[in-house]
């Protein structure tokens, strides 16, 4: 979805990439470091991971969906859409 070469686009798919991957290393990490006594450890990890990674996501997201005011139409375009269309019957 992100295939954009524009700044905006890299760094979402770098953000989402990096945060996914870190959270599935996390498991495997966690697991030689403790062993059997894994416990709760990856289920906290997992999530700090995804909120770290939803947060700062969240906010270019925004930007990626939301037109700034140099892509939006003029007023008078809109009103002039909204003319030809057909009235339902």
């Amino acid at each position: 979805m992100f295939t954009e070469p524009s700044r905006l686009a890299r760094g979402l798919r770098w953000l989402l990439l990096v945060g996914g991957g870190l959270t599935v290393i996390a498991l495997p990490a966690l697991a030689i470091a403790y062993g059997t006594d894994l416990e709760y450890r990856y289920e906290v990890a997992a999530i700090a991971l995804t909120w770290v990674t939803l947060i700062p996501g969240a906010i270019l997201l925004t930007r990626w969906f939301h037109p700034t005011a140099a892509e939006r139409p003029a007023a008078d375009e809109r009103l002039s859409a909204h003319d030809t269309a057909t009235p339902l019957p």
